[in-house]
């Protein structure tokens, strides 16, 4: 995913420069941004989100990424 200038673009792979880098089942990240799946309580402990990097800025993303009603 990429924020950037009040926009926000998900894409598949790996980015050189990347400061969070997440890895998941598509299912996972459908339910992790709908808020079906607490991202605090998908990491090690159940192993469907895995994440490397900056760990201060995944916490302050929690919530972040809101769909449309």
């Amino acid at each position: 995913m990429v924020i950037k200038d009040a926009s926000c673009e998900v894409r598949q792979g790996t980015s050189a420069d990347a400061k969070i880098t997440s890895t998941s089942a598509t299912r996972n990240f459908v339910k992790l941004i709908t808020g079906q799946l607490d991202g605090t309580m998908a990491l090690p402990w159940t192993g469907k989100l895995k994440l490397k990097g900056d760990m201060g800025l995944a916490m302050r993303l929690t919530g972040f990424v809101k769909l449309p009603s």
